[in-house]
């Protein structure tokens, strides 16, 4: 077995399936398993379209209120 790259940064991910790289692909050459994979493009895309903050933070009622720190 050769040595193990570990798993890729994103972007690389993108550019590799951009490129047609298949999932087993990835795996095979950077010795990552796919379920760990397909996760690790899940947890970006999630992370990338999380709220930054909710709508409601920091209000009370109708006001506007400082954050407590």
């Amino acid at each position: 077995m050769g040595t193990r790259l570990g798993m890729p940064a994103y972007p690389t991910l993108q550019e590799l399936r951009t490129a047609g790289w298949t999932m087993g692909q990835i795996s095979e050459a950077y010795g990552v398993e796919e379920p760990a994979i397909r996760a690790a493009l899940a947890s970006h895309f999630l992370h990338r379209n999380a709220p930054e903050r909710s709508p409601f933070e920091g209000v009370v009622g109708d006001q506007l209120v400082e954050p407590l720190r």
